[in-house]
């Protein structure tokens, strides 16, 4: 694998323990459980900490002499494009003719929508012939939700020669309710973990030759309820005891599971040590692995090797985790106990023991884990210099979540009034908090530190800080020329170009200039895929389905917005919005429930710290969602809370699309001198200067429609009419559709019966394609009656048999009750007509697999109710995908939506 790709990643993650106790006790009747796991999709082994389940696992593939895939998880697996690279590095190590290809997929989870990387994977392994198994050691240490919807998607569509083995602490957010009806899962808990006493007396009389009697043996089984750490705890006490009322006595008094008496069993082990030996695994405690060279320059101790083998030997809860005996790591729990008497006895020692720590990882360039220590070691001008050396590169890889979260452990503690690379850093991260006039400032002290010595990259990365801020503002002009400023200073670095490109597309739709806008998408796009950098993919995304959307395409749009939803720690605000433009478009084909779902995933938080300018979008698509659920005084609530925020981080285009639900809103409620006193209270805002084309075509969007309500029709007319010459010279069909709802209302209200019947045919033609439902829903009984009007005006004027047919939707999506009974032929003509020829292509059980998809039910459910094997369903997927040409469920969802396919 390239250098790019795993200069981050720990080997020894990747390699099966090669011990845990010199002791081993045979469970052969758990080796058969994990025998017939094999031939299931997932096998769980879910206990607490102590019951064996790394060692049963280990045990059982030396047993078998069986070849796994084996990925021991920690904190930083979070990250899933980190998690996910492990498991493929480790697939690729035990499967070495397709090796290549998993590391070539491996490279690419930055630069390719998760999704698309896991099919490939799961291609990759379906034609392979062996059972493959993949091992996710300590599962628990994940508590990413993005972690897991990925994992939950590779185990549905995984073949059926893959097994998954989950180890973990807690239960993992699966639908293990589902899987166990089924038959799709195997588990092992806590209670099949326990030892028996006959595994028990194997443990302390045959194999640690304690002396005790069945009688002793049955009262600790009982006392530690089977657990297997508490009775090596136990028996480590217990050496050197000889007499039987001792031993009798130290039985009755144990309890097992007390945290306190865990700690005092940790003591008693410690003081049956030598006082080297006590000093070195205190000290070697923080260490989540540990090798000589590590163990030596922490703990200052030159026999560093000989007492990790020392350790090893006499099973001191460690245990070896390479091949070559080199790396070791503490049993969890063993660690923890030794840290909190480390803590207890010793707090003095702590911080010069990270120091140690961090000195040897820089010396080893691990860059990662030397700031970690250095934090831990609240040493943060060494923390700091360490962030500043890696930091940007971390971020122009997309790993922004571990950046931030080590500037919000040093933002307290450091001045950065001397430091321009934090300063600019650190006004990143004050601008996602929405602390805006700190993250200027920050960024102007940078700025003035760069340009006093000519620093041109540096002027470089704070010119694209400021067009990243005014995409926040979604001010256009200033994107444009902060963009144009960046790319001189650039002097032809494709680092920053491939970025800078994307911004200013981005400018462009601010602008409403779609051609412009979509060149630069396009060559920021192609010079992503020539160089495979990923910071800026899900920008790309995002503003590609925007450009979509002005024209009105939203099935693209949904298409290109999901290919940008989070891959690994891509900049956070650009996916968010795509989830947020995702959930609207589905508002707007009133699947509440979809957009629901998305509303639900947009309010991050890393370290307690909330991405803030997402929360003002959150909060109008939660107000319109509110209000379809006719709960009008939260909508109301959420839009003044929405207002407030967009107040606050100087977003006038939010205020403008504000403004037009609020009036909207008002006079639904009956309320036009309300709406009018808004806009009144607004005027200030809306007078400006510098207002810009789309937030000015918003507010006379919001002034027309209060003028209809004021029954000032022409003046009303007027003023939308003034909006089109420009909406679509730019062709923004999106914008245009939104005028013309209000200039069919204008023309019904004056009585223009022909240009009312003109107009409503041309919005919907504009509208049609797109599946339009809410714009036209959301104007109520008025428009309802508008819609029914033309539908029974059909035979006099020869109205399109498509737009009848969307007509017909309309309709009864309002709830009204509509049959095309006096038109035989509309229906058939619409069968025949380009939208329905994707229905022709699919059969008929096809189409039933995507109908049922579509109402939710998962493959097991759906081959469950058809009565075929999963392994049928699967194919009838691939098929439907090839026909749709699509890559996904919600591809093949919004596609056939799109084309009508859900109206048989």
């Amino acid at each position: 694998m390239s250098r790019g790709v795993d200069q981050y990643l720990v080997a020894t993650k990747l390699t099966m323990p090669q011990s845990y106790a010199h002791i081993v006790v045979p469970r052969h009747s758990l080796y058969q459980r994990l025998d017939v796991g094999v031939t299931r999709p997932l096998t769980l082994l879910a206990a607490p900490a102590g019951f064996g389940k790394t060692t049963l696992l280990c045990d059982w593939l030396r047993q078998h002499n069986t070849q796994a895939a084996w990925v021991s998880l920690g904190s930083s697996e979070n990250d899933i494009e980190r998690f996910w690279s492990y498991c493929l590095v480790a697939l690729a190590q035990i499967h070495l003719n397709i090796a290549g290809e998993l590391q070539t997929l491996c490279a690419s989870l930055s630069a390719s929508p998760l999704e698309e990387v896991l099919i490939a994977v799961i291609n990759a392994l379906f034609p392979l012939d062996n059972d493959i198994v993949l091992i996710l050691d300590d599962y628990h240490a994940i508590e990413n939700h993005a972690v897991h919807q990925s994992l939950l998607f590779f185990l549905t569509h995984m073949p059926a020669h893959v097994h998954l083995i989950l180890s973990s602490r807690t239960l993992p957010p699966l639908p293990l309710a589902r899987l166990r009806v089924y038959a799709q899962l195997i588990e092992l808990r806590s209670d099949d973990l326990r030892f028996t006493r006959e595994e028990a007396a194997a443990l302390l009389i045959s194999g640690m030759q304690l002396p005790l009697t069945m009688h002793d043996i049955s009262a600790l089984t009982e006392k530690t309820e089977g657990w297997i750490a508490g009775l090596q705890l136990a028996a480590l006490s217990l050496r050197g005891q000889q007499e039987a009322a001792t031993v009798g006595q130290f039985i009755g008094t144990f309890t097992g599971t007390n945290r306190y008496v865990l700690s005092y069993f940790a003591e008693e082990v410690l003081n049956s040590l030598s006082t080297e030996l006590q000093d070195f695994v205190l000290m070697t405690s923080l260490l989540h692995s540990l090798t000589p060279s590590l163990c030596h320059a922490v703990t200052g101790q030159d026999n560093a090797e000989g007492l990790l083998q020392r350790l090893n030997h006499d099973n001191i809860f460690l245990f070896c985790v390479d091949e070559q005996g080199e790396w070791y790591r503490y049993h969890h729990l063993f660690a923890e106990l030794l840290r909190y008497r480390l803590q207890q006895n010793y707090p003095e020692r702590i911080a010069e023991l990270h120091a140690r720590a961090s000195r040897w990882y820089e010396n080893h360039a691990q860059l990662p884990e030397a700031i970690e220590h250095a934090l831990a070691a609240h040493n943060t001008p060494y923390a700091a210099d360490l962030i500043e050396r890696c930091a940007v590169e971390m971020l122009l890889h997309g790993q922004i979540i571990t950046v931030y979260s080590w500037l919000v452990r040093l933002s307290h503690e450091i001045e950065i009034a001397q430091r321009p690379i934090l300063a600019c850093l650190f006004s990143f991260l004050y601008l996602h908090a929405g602390e805006t006039e700190i993250s200027r400032s920050l960024l102007q002290r940078s700025e003035d530190a760069w340009q006093q010595i000519g620093n041109d990259e540096w002027l470089c990365i704070i010119a694209s800080a400021k067009t990243y801020g005014a995409l926040f503002r979604a001010n256009g002009l200033q994107v444009l020329d902060y963009t144009r400023q960046a790319q001189q200073l650039a002097h032809g670095d494709w680092r920053y170009l491939h970025s800078l490109y994307m911004y200013q597309g981005a400018g462009y739709l601010l602008q409403g200039e779609l051609q412009q806008a979509h060149a630069s998408l396009l060559v920021s796009q192609h010079m992503h895929e020539q160089d495979n950098v990923t910071i800026a993919i899900p920008g790309i995304n995002l503003y590609v389905g925007d450009w979509y959307a002005f024209q009105g395409k939203l099935r693209e749009a949904v298409s290109s917005y999901t290919k940008g939803l989070p891959n690994g720690e891509q900049l956070l605000w650009f996916p968010l919005q795509s989830r947020l433009r995702t959930g609207d478009i589905y508002r707007e084909w009133n699947m509440l429930a979809q957009a629901e779902e998305c509303l639900q995933q947009t309010l991050p938080t890393f370290d307690g710290f909330t991405h803030a300018w997402t929360i003002t979008e959150n909060d109008i698509l939660a107000a319109r969602l509110a209000w379809l659920h006719d709960a009008q005084d939260r909508a109301l609530m959420l839009l003044d809370k929405a207002e407030y925020g967009a107040h606050r981080l100087s977003n006038n285009l939010a205020l403008a699309r504000i403004a037009t639900l609020h009036v909207h809103y008002l006079l639904e409620k009956g309320q036009p001198q309300q709406a009018q006193y808004w806009l009144e209270q607004h005027a200030s805002t809306r007078a400006t200067s510098e207002m810009q084309l789309l937030e000015s075509e918003l507010w006379t969007l919001a002034q027309a429609r209060l003028l209809l309500a004021q029954q000032a029709n022409a003046e009303a007319l007027k003023l939308l009419q003034k909006l089109l010459p420009t909406i679509r010279a730019q062709g923004r069909i999106a914008n245009e559709i939104e005028v013309y709802v209000l200039i069919v209302q204008a023309y019904a209200a004056l009585g223009q019966s022909k240009q009312l019947r003109q107009a409503l045919a041309h919005v919907l033609t504009l509208a049609r394609p797109g599946g339009y439902l809410r714009i036209f829903l959301d104007e109520g009984q008025s428009m309802v009656s508008l819609l029914s009007d033309f539908y029974q005006q059909q035979k006099k004027y020869s109205i399109d048999s498509d737009i009848l047919a969307y007509v017909h939707q309309l309709l009864r999506a309002s709830g009204h009750e509509i049959t095309p009974q006096t038109i035989p032929s509309w229906q058939q003509r619409r069968d025949d007509s380009r939208s329905y020829t994707i229905l022709g292509s699919l059969s008929e059980r096809e189409h039933e697999v995507l109908c049922l998809i579509a109402e939710g039910h998962s493959n097991q459910q759906i081959a469950h109710q058809l009565v075929v094997a999963e392994s049928t369903i699967k194919t009838h997927l691939n098929n439907i995908y090839s026909k749709l040409n699509v890559n996904s469920r919600l591809q093949a969802l919004t596609k056939a939506h799109a084309a009508g396919l859900f109206e048989h």
